[in-house]
């Protein structure tokens, strides 16, 4: 059974390496536990990955998911890596941009020191537009 989306069941062309999951995967995208070391399991599905045909979408959706979620791409079939779309979620320098960068940075001391200062920033010019317009 599929436990991304319960009730249906994977393409037969990810099977091979998708049962192989310790445990499975939760319908949060969550392996869970069974006995089985998870990164024994894990390194020989990512090695199987790595050796099978490259155009195969759930080797691609396999490969993405169980690569390392600081550097991997923000989808399976996007180009921009986690990392790009954190600096470029800076670079807007908007509330909105700057709290999603937060989310995907978590873990990442210099992202997360970056991101502190722009909202830093943000406030104080927030702060002086504010009070401009009340001297006006």
């Amino acid at each position: 059974m599929n436990r991304l989306c319960p009730g249906r069941d994977f393409p037969s062309g990810c099977s091979h390496w998708r049962r192989r999951l310790p445990g499975g995967v939760n319908s949060h995208g969550v392996l869970e536990a069974t006995g089985e070391d998870p990164a024994t399991v894990i390194g020989r599905i990512r090695q199987q990955l790595d050796q099978a045909p490259g155009s195969d979408d759930w080797v691609v959706w396999g490969r993405w998911f169980l690569a390392d979620r600081a550097t991997r791409t923000i989808s399976p079939f996007s180009k921009v890596t986690v990392p790009e779309y954190i600096e470029n979620r800076i670079k807007e320098d908007t509330v909105e941009s700057l709290t999603a960068a937060e989310q995907l940075a978590s873990g990442n001391n210099a992202f997360l020191g970056r991101i502190s200062v722009a909202r830093k920033k943000l406030g104080e010019a927030g702060k002086r537009s504010a009070t401009a317009e009340k001297k006006e």
